[in-house]
């Protein structure tokens, strides 16, 4: 306050100007001095330690390696800028934009499927075998060499179809061994048992043709969206082929019914790979829901199935 009080208080307490301490007692230096005394000569120590290294003459072997380093460091800077120039120039060997109709003068691209061995079950026959041997029949014959392994004790006559696979008169044929096994959880494909592992499921295998050669699958590798619709609908087949209650072939066939619509295929106007794949997967599973496909599936598979037997 600026003004004059209104009244005065005597002080509480009084305390006196100097102290009288007890003898008894010793005395201890200020702590907080002596920690900044001690801060100040550790400071002043390593400003003398690191003035007496950086006046020093620096070492043979720091100096030729820092050049080495440099020389390295100027090499790949150079390696890189040639690589940039060379991929200027070089254009890839393989666009995603589809592979047109194979013909037999064009067997060497399907040659990784050359000799390839397919173990399929008795019970699960890949039907879309013989749907693509009769659409390949005039650009690149396919010849199934049908083989039994012992695990299978009574073979289905029904499967004879498999078997009539005759000796094209073409020179250049594309030959596939199909063995019938039971000991299997799905049908898969073996190329090199050594080096590789087996493709399993029939939906990746029809996969790898179309990657492969096959363009009969018409598999779409141009369009992201279209590429995406066609996996999505495979795999609706791959989940029918292993569905195991009524309601879940059910709904998986409603909604392979309604991605059909009203077209003639799967493809449009043409046959694709999921018209072959849903195909094979149906006839492996129509004596069970032959009665309860819709009338336009129904129709459709009819049509397909027509071309085989």
């Amino acid at each position: 306050m600026n003004g004059p009080s209104m009244y005065r208080l005597k002080p509480v307490y009084e305390i006196p100007q100097n102290l009288d301490l007890p003898d008894c007692m010793y005395k201890l230096k200020n702590p907080a001095a002596i920690t900044v005394q001690k801060s100040n000569e550790t400071v002043g120590k390593d400003k003398k330690m690191l003035s007496s290294i950086m006046d020093k003459e620096p070492l043979p072997e720091l100096t030729a390696l820092e050049a080495k380093w440099d020389n390295l460091s100027e090499q790949l800077m150079q390696l890189k800028l040639q690589i940039s120039e060379i991929r200027k120039n070089v254009e890839p060997v393989c666009r995603l934009t589809g592979y047109p109709l194979c013909d037999s003068n064009l067997l060497d691209s399907l040659k990784i499927l050359h000799g390839a061995v397919i173990n399929a079950r008795p019970s699960s026959p890949p039907f879309s075998l013989l749907l693509l041997k009769h659409l390949h029949r005039s650009s690149v014959p396919i010849i199934l060499n049908t083989h039994i392994h012992s695990s299978v004790s009574n073979f289905p006559t029904s499967l004879k179809w498999f078997d009539e696979s005759k000796k094209e008169a073409a020179t250049k044929t594309l030959n596939l061994h199909l063995i019938w096994k039971e000991d299997l959880l799905d049908t898969e494909l073996v190329m090199n048992p050594v080096k590789q592992l087996p493709i399993k499921g029939e939906v990746n295998i029809l996969r790898l043709f179309a990657r492969s050669g096959l363009s009969l699958l018409k598999y779409p590798l141009d369009d992201i969206l279209k590429t995406t619709n066609v996996d999505n609908i495979l795999d609706l087949c791959h989940r029918l082929a292993h569905a195991d209650t009524t309601k879940d072939r059910s709904f998986l066939i409603r909604m392979l019914t309604g991605k059909l619509g009203r077209n003639p295929y799967f493809g449009g106007e043409e046959m694709n790979i999921v018209d072959i794949c849903c195909w094979s997967i149906l006839k492996q599973i129509y004596d069970i829901v032959g009665q309860d496909l819709p009338p336009t599936l129904s129709k459709w598979y009819q049509k397909v199935d027509s071309i085989v037997f």
